[in-house]
């Protein structure tokens, strides 16, 4: 399982940010969206247009995939 500060480094995001994002307190931009594509093979749109628990469920799949 990987950590916040493991996943938002790999994303070139401050850990702080990484959780703003996760929690929905701040938008997915189209360059991470298309990171996160490259990372876990979802669709951009899928990250553009979530809805705040389909991301963060997402994401914490992810940290639970990453090593």
């Amino acid at each position: 399982m990987a950590t916040q500060r493991q996943i938002s480094k790999q994303l070139g995001l401050s850990e702080s940010l990484y959780s703003m994002i996760k929690n929905g307190d701040r938008n997915i931009t189209y360059d991470l969206a298309k990171k996160l594509n490259r990372i876990t093979r979802i669709e951009i749109s899928f990250w553009m247009d979530a809805e705040k628990e389909d991301r963060k469920e997402a994401l914490n799949k992810l940290e639970m995939e990453v090593a």
